[in-house]
């Protein structure tokens, strides 16, 4: 469910993968990286790998 972000009037800012911990607080973004890519981010990578 997308996150509103703010209101100005008619239009409204929707952020999808954004959470906020606390009213006020901070915006965290959180989506997984898809298989396919993770061997271009190393630090991504399964440990053992």
């Amino acid at each position: 469910m997308p996150l509103v972000i703010a209101e100005f009037g008619a239009i409204m800012v929707l952020a999808k993968h954004v959470t906020r911990k606390k009213e006020g607080g901070v915006y965290y973004f959180r989506k997984r990286v898809p298989e396919e890519l993770r061997k271009h981010y190393p630090s991504l990578s399964k440990r053992g790998d």
